[in-house]
């Protein structure tokens, strides 16, 4: 029953500087919207609305639409590179349709731009043979979570916003 932790602060910080490429814009869509890997990765244009300042989209995992209010880090950066006039172009191009498993998989890679920023993962023994991180490109969602939960958000909005169902799972 183990079960992810959030970054702090320090942390993202430190993700971000390390981060290069379409992995910065990755970790910050992961922080800022509470988007699960996947949909993070293969997220298009034609989901972000810089005008009206939301992001659209149906994760793959539950499909049920969500619409996220885009934080202004996120809308800075976004509108840095904004290709609005290709609304199919994926945001993480050299990411996109990439397996997040594996060796060579997106959470293996999310892992490398970790050690670099000297975050240690908290690794414990799993079910089996598995290994379970405790820190992982998913406590992005969790860090999210956790910053509305503070911030006084209600867990009603927490849940539509980060497409969550039960009670139980948003806790």
């Amino acid at each position: 029953s183990s079960r992810r932790e959030c970054f702090e602060p320090d942390q993202i910080a430190a993700l971000l500087q390390s981060a290069q490429g379409d992995w910065k814009t990755m970790v910050l869509f992961g922080y800022y919207t509470g988007a699960r890997l996947s949909d993070c990765a293969n997220m298009k244009w034609q989901n972000v609305d810089l005008v009206q300042g939301v992001l659209d989209f149906t994760p793959r995992k539950t499909a049920t639409r969500v619409v996220v209010p885009i934080h202004p880090v996120l809308g800075a950066h976004l509108a840095s590179f904004a290709n609005t006039a290709q609304p199919k172009m994926f945001l993480c191009p050299s990411l996109a349709g990439k397996p997040t498993c594996g060796n060579n998989g997106l959470s293996a890679q999310f892992k490398q731009i970790m050690e670099r920023a000297g975050i240690d993962a908290r690794t414990e023994p799993g079910l089996g043979i598995r290994r379970f991180a405790k820190l992982s490109f998913h406590s992005l969602r969790h860090s999210f979570n956790s910053a509305l939960a503070n911030a006084g958000v209600s867990q009603e909005v927490r849940m539509k916003l980060t497409g969550h169902r039960s009670d139980a799972v948003n806790a």
